[in-house]
C-alpha cells in the first residue's frame, strides 16, 4: 500500500450526524472518516469512526471523553466490538455491550454509530 495516492475530500457535514470525509482514489471511493459527538451523562465527547467502502466499520476512537465517569469507553478493548458491524442495524444490547458504571455513554455511541452508518449505506448506495 505505501506509495500509493488517495484523496480525501473536504468535510460534508450531515445535519447532526458528524461530519464525513470520503477517501477515494481516482474516481473510486475506498472508504470515509467520520467525525462525531455523542452525549454522556452530562456532557458530549467527541469520537472518530472509518470506514471501508461498504459501509462496513474498520476502527472507532474516542478522540475526546470529557466527563469523570464512563471514560472506559475510549478502552481500546470495548470499541472493538463495532468492527466488522455495519452491514445491519447496530443494536445496543444485542451487538454492543455495555460497560457498567458507563451505560449512558455506552448507549450514546451505540445509538450515534448506528444513526452514521445508517447514513454511511444510504450515501454508498
Amino acid at each position: 500500500m505505501y506509495g500509493e495516492t488517495a484523496m480525501v475530500g473536504e468535510a460534508e457535514a450531515v445535519g447532526q450526524v458528524g461530519e464525513f470525509y470520503f477517501v477515494s482514489k481516482e474516481k473510486d471511493t475506498m472508504g470515509c472518516i467520520v467525525l462525531a459527538k455523542a452525549f454522556g451523562k452530562y456532557d458530549n465527547f467527541d469520537f472518530m469512526i472509518s470506514y471501508d467502502q461498504n459501509a462496513v466499520i474498520k476502527d472507532i476512537e474516542v478522540l475526546v471523553y470529557r466527563e469523570d465517569f464512563g471514560f472506559e469507553i475510549s478502552s481500546k478493548r470495548w470499541l472493538r466490538q463495532f468492527i466488522g458491524l455495519g452491514r445491519e442495524d447496530i443494536v445496543f444490547h444485542d451487538d454492543v455491550q455495555a460497560i457498567s458504571g458507563a451505560t449512558l455513554s455506552c448507549r450514546s455511541i451505540t445509538v450515534k454509530i448506528d444513526e452514521i452508518t445508517n447514513e454511511m449505506r444510504k450515501r454508498l448506495e
